[in-house]
């Protein structure tokens, strides 16, 4: 792949000074999980179908079936009032025993563990019924603020690696840098970090889909190019069913069905880009 800016990041390390423990809910989230091993429980990731809502499920599936947790998503459009109704139902359809919510804040009306991850400032109501982590709560002590909700999710991913002394989790970076890139944050404090590092893993990325797309493309795949054919806003069809093809991308674990994934997702934009060349 090209390089994705004009600064080309070495290789590097995130600093000790963004210790994820240091957010709310951090703690909570990892004794949930510790509890979980080895037992068969439902996990339910439930996203926005925009990219950083399919990047940050991606990375928390990725990490949950690493630690060989049982994990099922779902993806509502968050350009549409959200149906609580069908929520709940598929809630007790895969008979969900913990819920992690990205993006938005679910309370339910029944008793299931329930985390809610969200980088937005206003959405920092803390409640009984829920775990939350957000950096912007008046009583959180972590220092930078400004991370995008895959970054945020990819904060769990650290603790769990801190805790159970896993390093291969820091290779799901590539899918942090991605959102960081598209979202034009500012190359400054734990941002800094996390380009630099995520730069380097996405060069040597090991993510089967993210692999095939550069491959079909030549290897000269820009981000930006990359960008689009993951981002579901660019998708001329069902924009939650592409989102959730896109999920299934990221997280394969075979080359073949990545490939053959990669052809919808190529055909999908090109059809796109037909359509607007007509209009």
């Amino acid at each position: 792949m090209e390089d994705y800016r004009n600064v080309v990041f070495k290789k590097g390390c995130i600093d000790n000074n963004y210790n994820p423990f240091e957010i709310n809910g951090i703690r909570e989230v990892l004794y949930i999980i510790d509890n979980l091993m080895n037992k068969h429980t439902n996990i339910l990731i439930c996203a926005p179908s925009n990219l950083d809502g399919v990047l940050s499920t991606s990375i928390l599936l990725l990490a949950l079936r690493y630690l060989k947790l049982k994990v099922s998503h779902y993806i509502y459009d968050e350009n549409e009032d959200f149906d609580e109704l069908e929520f709940k139902n598929h809630v007790e359809l895969m008979r969900a025993d913990v819920i992690f919510s990205l993006d938005r804040i679910i309370k339910l009306d029944f008793p299931i563990k329930c985390v809610n991850i969200s980088n937005k400032s206003n959405n920092i109501e803390r409640s009984p019924e829920y775990i939350l982590i957000n950096p912007h709560q008046d009583n959180c002590l972590y220092s930078f603020k400004e991370l995008t909700l895959p970054a945020l999710t990819y904060k769990i991913l650290q603790a769990i690696s801190r805790f159970y002394n896993l390093k291969s989790m820091v290779k799901f970076i590539d899918l942090v840098f991605i959102s960081l890139f598209n979202d034009n944050v500012k190359v400054c404090g734990e941002n800094y970090e996390l380009l630099k590092e995520g730069s380097y893993f996405l060069k040597n990325t090991r993510n089967y889909g993210l692999r095939e797309l550069i491959n079909m493309n030549s290897k000269n795949l820009t981000i930006n190019e990359l960008i689009t054919f993951i981002n579901p806003e660019y998708m001329s069809k069902n924009k939650i069913t592409n989102a959730r093809l896109i999920v299934e991308l990221l997280t394969v674990s075979n080359p073949l069905k990545a490939n053959q994934i990669c052809k919808y997702l190529i055909k999908e934009v090109n059809d796109k880009v037909e359509e607007k060349l007509w209009t």
